[in-house]
């Protein structure tokens, strides 16, 4: 994949250069939205395998979102970290919960430490969303979400498997 200067007239032609990008890094530059850019020289439809992203800052939520709605599917997520000043979480919620997010084999997300807007629902309806998934780590310096986690899952799994067991 090749990408030109934001400032390049030729821009228009670069979405034909791919279909499925196996390998997307998406670096952190604070001064610029990234996200922005990239949705310039996105094809709608096109096919990530693997989208790694360094750091999700919450002025980036909603050009995130319009970057990763082009794309028919993501196999692989990787969130190195996240960071957001507010508890807000409806924008990461409906980050999450993208039809182009349903294909995930693995999954990995991570927290800065002031940062505490992952939930447990979140990460279920995640896991529900994508019986192929693989692997996952989430990375969170909030206890109360981990607590909170593990009991919804278990909740969940464990009559799944009492129901099995008697068939």
């Amino acid at each position: 994949m090749t990408f030109y200067s934001v400032q390049d007239e030729n821009l228009g032609i670069i979405p034909h250069y791919y279909k499925v990008t196996v390998l997307l890094f998406v670096p952190v530059v604070d001064s610029l939205d990234i996200f922005d850019i990239l949705n310039r020289s996105s094809q709608i439809g096109a096919h990530i395998r693997c989208l790694k992203i360094s750091n999700l800052a919450e002025k980036d939520f909603e050009s995130f979102i319009i970057f990763i709605e082009k794309f028919s599917s993501v196999e692989v997520l990787y969130i190195e970290h996240i960071c957001s000043i507010s508890t807000e979480i409806k924008n990461v919620y409906f980050l999450l919960s993208l039809s182009s997010l349903n294909n995930i084999r693995s999954f990995a997300i991570s927290e800065f430490r002031e940062t505490k807007i992952l939930s447990a629902d979140m990460i279920i309806k995640l896991i529900e969303k994508n019986s192929e998934i693989r692997s996952m780590y989430i990375g969170s310096w909030n206890i109360y979400f981990f607590e909170s986690l593990f009991k919804k899952y278990l909740t969940i799994e464990q009559p799944c498997k009492m129901e099995c067991k008697g068939d």
